[in-house]
């Protein structure tokens, strides 16, 4: 039983009409009333309809375009504040509004024939197919000369594959784990101050990396303005300006056997091209951020480093991803495979023990990667795992690569410094 002094306090006697209270049948009812709108809803009001309005009005996406459209009406192109081109945009379309109100105010169409324009570049936008371009005989000559060199190559890498074929595993075990103790002994032998201060970037259009045919007589560049080229280093003379990406080309590669060149940039997509026919064989789609680098492993498969933070194995044999390691912490900025002098078509192909055994290549055993973590991270191409990971540099680390004989690892540096890794014998692999 609850105690009086918990329960509710509750009157039951009515209410006493002598101290003022009301009931509700007594409140008197006013349905002629009018509810001004103030000056401030007002303005809201217009406000959202100009909003509205600014919405609807078709704003060229092309800066160029914006830029053009701005000193037309004696506006500066760039304030302060405005830190890229969809700042511009926005300002362009608050203008373009204020026009459009202006003539409404004074009773005429607010018609803009630079709005039609816009909408009709878009709409050529949209249009856009893939078309292609009839080359030169030059182009169909150095064509010729890429596919019988290719041809040459691949059969010396067939040859050795079925000499390796019959290498026992215990005997590649073993090779490899002598490899990976090597490695993991690699420290830093020398530090070198590159420069005080960073190179300076020539007007034109802007190279992003060159890569040389394994022939030697011929060169691709990657570029800013979407495209990759590929030169005759005898002549100097331009063979192609291949399109297909989407923004800035960062890395181009060649396949040992030089038949096919692998491109990627800033679009996040990657693609590997037949020289022979000038045709895209396989698109590589995974990355979510730029492709900074791109590596050959063998004829087949290809690394792609990309500030994700992930470095991708692309199988061009099967068209398909072939595997995904978390790189670095932050975004690979280099990855390079090892070629070694027993590379069976860059080089010789290693020979055979006392017992006449085929011996297992060294080449294309291990890969290095760098990236903003400020690491050098090299991996066993086995099973992608890490081998050791090196550390002296006090800002991101830009490039990598690995001596022929693989007795250095040399990394670049935002630091401005230049390093070079090695084991303290000085030996190589």
């Amino acid at each position: 039983m609850m105690h009086p002094s918990r329960k509710a306090f509750v009157e039951d006697h009515p209410m006493d009409e002598d101290r003022g209270g009301l009931t509700l049948d007594q409140v008197p009812n006013d349905y002629n009333y009018d509810l001004g709108t103030g000056e401030n809803a007002s303005a809201l009001l217009s406000q959202f309809e100009r909003k509205r309005m600014a919405a609807r009005l078709a704003v060229p996406t092309n800066d160029e375009a914006i830029k053009a459209m701005l000193r037309e009406r004696g506006l500066p192109i760039t304030l302060f504040g405005e830190n890229n081109p969809a700042d511009r945009r926005e300002r362009l379309r608050e203008t373009l509004a204020d026009e459009a109100e202006r003539a409404k105010a004074q009773g005429q169409d607010a018609v803009d024939v630079e709005m039609d324009d816009a909408a009709e570049e878009e709409d050529d936008e949209e249009q856009e197919e893939e078309y292609y371009t009839r080359g030169n005989d030059e182009l169909l000559q150095s064509r010729v000369e890429i596919a019988k060199y290719s041809l040459l190559r691949a059969k010396r890498r067939v040859q050795f594959q079925r000499q390796e074929a019959k290498i026992p595993l215990r005997t590649h075990v073993k090779h490899r784990k002598q490899i990976r103790e090597q490695l993991q002994d690699f420290e830093l032998q020398s530090s070198q101050v590159g420069g005080q201060r960073y190179l300076s970037v020539p007007g034109g259009p802007k190279v992003n990396k060159i890569g040389f045919h394994p022939s030697g007589r011929y060169l691709a560049t990657a570029c800013e303005d979407t495209t990759w080229k590929l030169y005759d280093i005898a002549t100097g003379s331009e063979l192609l300006s291949q399109e297909g990406h989407s923004r800035a080309v960062m890395t181009v590669s060649f396949q040992s056997e030089g038949a096919l060149v692998a491109t990627a940039g800033m679009d996040s997509i990657g693609r590997v091209w037949d020289l022979r026919s000038g045709r895209t064989i396989m698109l590589c789609e995974g990355h979510i951020q730029p492709i900074t680098s791109s590596s050959w492993i063998d004829g087949h498969r290809i690394l792609s480093a990309s500030l994700d933070g992930f470095v991708k194995v692309w199988d061009v044999r099967k068209v398909a991803q072939g595997g995904n390691l978390a790189g670095n912490t932050s975004g690979v900025t280099d990855v390079r495979v090892f070629r070694g002098p027993d590379d069976p078509v860059e080089g010789e192909a290693p020979g055979q023990d006392e017992k006449g055994a085929q011996i297992p290549k060294k080449s294309a055993t291990f890969f290095a990667t760098c990236g903003f973590d400020r690491k050098i991270n090299v991996y066993s191409m086995d099973d992608y795992s890490l081998i050791s990971s090196l550390e002296s540099h006090t800002a991101p680390v830009s490039s990598v690569d690995i001596s022929r004989d693989g007795r250095w690892i040399v990394s670049g540096s935002h630091d401005r410094t230049i390093k070079l890794w090695a084991r303290n014998e000085m030996e190589p692999l």
